[in-house]
């Protein structure tokens, strides 16, 4: 057991470092920056915890908004240590209340983008528990993903191209045809003058047995293992653009849409140069 003490007038300064340390943005750090964990076990020795960053009030570029955040945390903190001494039952849902409510003011204090919180969500609810996985379960990384996280993934990826497109009139939206079969989908993003929403679809029988032979020459076989890469098609008109992805959820996470949307710019923006 870990304690960490100080004086009564750094009371809510320390009850916001303990909120830190508990909160996703720790995991991230401690994952990427611990001895053991993502090698052997999820511990993290005392040493590791101290080189977590927290500035002061005092330290960060505007010290009167890192003050409210702090207020607003404690006040938090006060208000559910209230609510757990007077109930008896739901300590549990009191509990994650605070700490959905929390971790906006974490991020909120070290400045955390948006597309910084997606990398942390994923990595803490995906990627950390699936470097070190159990026996009894799959990886969620090897997990075959639902429609409602394909979509999420290819929204992602429309708003991210759009986004850096804003200065033209193009516009990209995505559909999807699935082969449950094979576990493999065809992502296919169509250029347009207007966002649409995002649509998928069963394969058809012919392009299921093409898919069955684009699915043999992507599998590479090293010893006991097996890898499937993923395979990416432009169009000849330019207009589409096709990527065959495996239905495993490490394909489809937000994280990968923003790495897929930076490689699709990057080829964009090369093929140009080549012309």
């Amino acid at each position: 057991i870990y304690s960490i003490s100080g004086t009564k007038k750094d009371r809510n300064r320390l009850i916001f470092l303990s909120i830190v340390l508990k909160s996703n943005l720790a995991k991230y750090f401690q994952f990427h920056t611990s001895s053991s964990w993502g090698i052997e076990r999820d511990q993290i020795h005392p040493n590791e915890f101290k080189r977590l960053p927290f500035p002061l009030p005092e330290a960060t570029y505007n010290s009167a908004k890192s003050e409210s955040i702090i207020k607003k945390a404690a006040d938090i903190f006060y208000k559910t240590k209230h609510q757990l001494e007077n109930t008896l039952l739901g300590h549990k849902a009191i509990i994650e209340k605070a700490h959905v409510e929390l971790l906006p003011l974490v991020y909120d204090y070290y400045d955390i983008s948006e597309y910084e919180e997606i990398l942390v969500d994923d990595t803490v609810k995906i990627f950390c528990k699936s470097v070190t996985p159990t026996f009894k379960t799959r990886p969620p990384t090897l997990l075959r993903t639902t429609a409602d996280q394909r979509m999420s993934y290819a929204n992602l990826l429309c708003d991210t191209l759009n986004q850096w497109s804003i200065r033209s009139n193009l516009r990209v939206k995505a559909t999807c045809k699935i082969s449950a079969r094979l576990g493999l989908g065809i992502l296919t993003l169509h250029k347009g003058n207007a966002v649409m929403p995002y649509e998928e679809t069963s394969v058809t029988d012919d392009l299921q047995e093409s898919l069955r032979r684009v699915k043999r020459s992507l599998r590479e076989e090293h010893g006991h293992f097996s890898y499937f890469r993923g395979l990416k098609i432009f169009d000849r008109n330019g207009n589409e653009l096709h990527l065959v992805k495996p239905l495993a959820l490490r394909h489809w996470t937000r994280t990968a849409a923003l790495n897929d949307a930076d490689e699709i710019a990057s080829a964009i923006l090369s093929a140009r140069k080549e012309a």
